[in-house]
Parts: structure tokens; C-alpha cells; sequence
């Protein structure tokens, strides 16, 4: 919905959507995972062509306001040139930690998430998977998880 909100003294034009709330949300996730840029699978799958970029899975979350999970991805090409040489070598033990994570393996997820913090000791994204998986190796994991994590913050 476009409009204008205000009073006859102070007026906007705005939009107001359930994707323009989503793309809000994916906006303040580049926070929480310390990325540069989020997109989600819909926008990056409809791309002309995605593999033109350099992208990794982070997460599959549900964000505050909504009820579906979205699975997000960074986007890497926004980075430096030095994080992305970083990002593209711990990828492969990035994806197989996330591998085990999901598979509820976590001794080896943690191993692998390790393996990446000792080359790239600022990945925020990776330090978040690793207090989950030594969260969970500590307390176990619930019954009902999906590996869907669901944020409560904008």
C-alpha cells in the first residue's frame, strides 16, 4: 500500500507491505551476523543470475512480525576484497559445520566452526553457530527443533 500518513502540518508518503516489513527486518540482521549485505532466498533466486555472486547461506529465521521462516543469505561481493578471500577459504568447512548443525552432529559442527574462527577469527555469523552449538551441546536440544531460529529484536 502507497500513501501518504500525517496531518494537514506534517505529511509523508510511505509504503506499507508485508515485503517492505521482510526487507526491514533483513536490514537489521546485518548487525546481528556483521555482514554487509542480507537478501533473502526469494530475491536472491530471482536474480537474472545468481551465481554472477559470491553469496553463502547464514541462516533460516523467523523475524520479528512474521510467521514463516525466511532462509537469508549474504551477499559477498559487499565486502573487501580481504574478507571475501577469507570468506572463500573457510567456505567449505563453513558449509560442512552447517551440515552437522542441521544434522544435529554438533561435536563436528563445532569442530568445523572452529577450523573457520582460526582463519577468520571475525566472523560474526560463525561465532553465532557456535555459541548455539555449545549452547546445545551444554543443554541439549530441544525436541521440537527445526533449526529455525526465531529473533525477537527488529
Amino acid at each position: 500500500m502507497l500513501g501518504t500518513v500525517g496531518e494537514s502540518e506534517r505529511m509523508e508518503g510511505t509504503v506499507i507491505s508485508d515485503v517492505v516489513n521482510l526487507a526491514s527486518r533483513l536490514e537489521g540482521l546485518t548487525k546481528l551476523y556483521g555482514v554487509g549485505v542480507v537478501v533473502s532466498e526469494r530475491t536472491l533466486f530471482a536474480l537474472d543470475r545468481p551465481n554472477q555472486y559470491k553469496f553463502r547461506f547464514l541462516d533460516k529465521v523467523i523475524v520479528k512480525g512474521k510467521k514463516d521462516p525466511v532462509s537469508v543469505f549474504e551477499i559477498l561481493d559487499g565486502n573487501t576484497p580481504e574478507v571475501i578471500a577469507l570468506q572463500l577459504k573457510t567456505q567449505s568447512d563453513f558449509e560442512r559445520g552447517l551440515l552437522h548443525y542441521y544434522s544435529e552432529e554438533l561435536a563436528d559442527a563445532k569442530t568445523y566452526f572452529e577450523n573457520v574462527l582460526v582463519i577468520s577469527p571475525d566472523d560474526k555469523a560463525v561465532q553465532i553457530y557456535l555459541r548455539r552449538v555449545n549452547h546445545f551441546l551444554e543443554y541439549g536440544v530441544p525436541i521440537d527443533w527445526e533449526g529455525i531460529e526465531a529473533l525477537t529484536e527488529k
